[in-house]
């Protein structure tokens, strides 16, 4: 096998734990929705946190966050619109499927794009 091709410790590590990171928060957001059946309002708490987190981090100093400049931010905006709509409709998706479903859909999307990029 090519070095290219071999996978690194390091590299399964960040796999399984992303899996792990994933497949956790899906079902803990198939939780609150069970609890709170509005998806809109779970996702927009969930960005307020991860954004205080970053202004907090970066009010620590624990890490160099860039600041806000135009320029950086325009190109991104059609990029973070429709990153909220994929994040609204899994939501919307979850809210009235079940886990099994939407992993299945999920994992039929690499296909859907092969078949789109041929």
């Amino acid at each position: 096998m090519p070095a290219a091709m071999t996978l690194s410790v390091e590299a399964i590590v960040a796999m399984l734990v992303f899996s792990a990171a994933s497949s956790s928060l899906l079902l803990i957001n198939k939780l609150c929705l069970h609890a709170l059946p509005a998806p809109s309002l779970i996702s927009t708490l969930q960005f307020a946190v991860c954004s205080v987190f970053i202004v907090l981090l970066k009010a620590s100093g624990i890490t160099y966050v860039d600041g806000w400049e135009w320029a950086k931010v325009r190109p991104y905006l059609a990029y973070v619109g429709m990153f909220v709509a994929t994040i609204y409709c899994n939501m919307k998706a979850l809210q009235f499927s079940n886990v099994e479903t939407l992993i299945v859909f999920r994992a039929c999307c690499p296909m859907v794009v092969a078949v789109l990029d041929w």
